[in-house]
């Protein structure tokens, strides 16, 4: 899963709503920009942390996905193929001629 996105938009989103929120309630430009620059750090801090779950969670479901998908084919179990599952396209039947 692609999660390099997660912290800037869990910051713009924040970002937006804190903006929108003093701008509603008519606050003075000073407090405005001291409000938003630590709205914007303490969630962009947020959107890592997510961003490091998210990944960390997929990564072992991934693994998970790939370890059942080659115990289901065969693969990477340390088995021998058998006749059933080796590719007999090239053998022809006796007294099958091509045309």
């Amino acid at each position: 899963m692609k999660t390099k996105h997660i912290p800037a938009l869990v910051t713009l989103l924040a970002g937006a709503v804190a903006a929108l929120l003093m701008w509603l309630w008519k606050v003075d430009f000073f407090t405005f920009t001291r409000n938003l620059l630590i709205v914007l750090v303490i969630f962009y801090i947020l959107g890592l942390v997510i961003k490091y779950i998210l990944d960390r969670n997929f990564k072992d479901m991934e693994d998970e996905v790939k370890e059942e998908g080659e115990d289901a084919t065969g693969e990477e179990t340390g088995e021998e193929p058998t006749q059933e599952n080796v590719d007999t396209e090239d053998e022809k039947a006796p007294g099958e001629e091509e045309q």
